[in-house]
C-alpha cells in the first residue's frame, strides 16, 4: 500500500456562500483491512463509528483516519 493510505489526513473546508449552521452527523468506516466485509457469521465486521467533527462555520477542519470512508451531514438552518 502507498503512503497515502497509511496515515490520517486533514481536510480543510472553506464555505464561501451559505456556511452550514450545524453538523447533523459525522460517521466513519475505517480499519486495517480494506477488503473486510460483513458476513452472516460476522455481521458487524464493518460498521460506522462516530467521527469527531468541528463546529459548523465558514471554515471547518476534519481529521480523517487512514484507510477510511467518511460521511458528514450538515444543515444550513
Amino acid at each position: 500500500m502507498g503512503e497515502s493510505t497509511r496515515r490520517a489526513r486533514e481536510l480543510k473546508v472553506t464555505w464561501r456562500d451559505g456556511a452550514p449552521s450545524r453538523v447533523v452527523s459525522a460517521d466513519v468506516l475505517a480499519g486495517r483491512d480494506l477488503k473486510a466485509t460483513n458476513t452472516l457469521d460476522a455481521p458487524s465486521t464493518v460498521v460506522p463509528h462516530a467521527l469527531s467533527a468541528p463546529r459548523a462555520g465558514s471554515e471547518m477542519t476534519f481529521e480523517l483516519p487512514a484507510r477510511s470512508y467518511s460521511v458528514i451531514r450538515l444543515a444550513n438552518r
